[in-house]
């Protein structure tokens, strides 16, 4: 899923980039794996971003506060 969420941002997905990072907030296997971690959490950072420049303030904010807290996990 970590692949399919990464793939989907590189080609500008943003809606299933969120689908899939969103799947894997929770996922047991990501919250043991540090260089999972860090890639969830620069796809959420990108997501919250992008939210921001769509002047989609909430939903921006929702995205940088999950990119946080998978990075307090590293």
């Amino acid at each position: 899923l970590l692949r399919m969420a990464k793939l989907m941002r590189r080609m500008q997905y943003m809606q299933h980039t969120e689908y899939f990072a969103l799947m894997l907030i929770n996922d047991p296997y990501a919250k043991k794996n540090d260089s999972a971690n860090l890639t969830l959490g620069g796809l959420l950072h990108a997501l919250g971003s992008y939210f921001y420049e769509q002047k989609a303030y909430e939903h921006a904010l929702k995205h940088l506060q999950n990119s946080l807290e998978v990075y307090l996990r590293v």
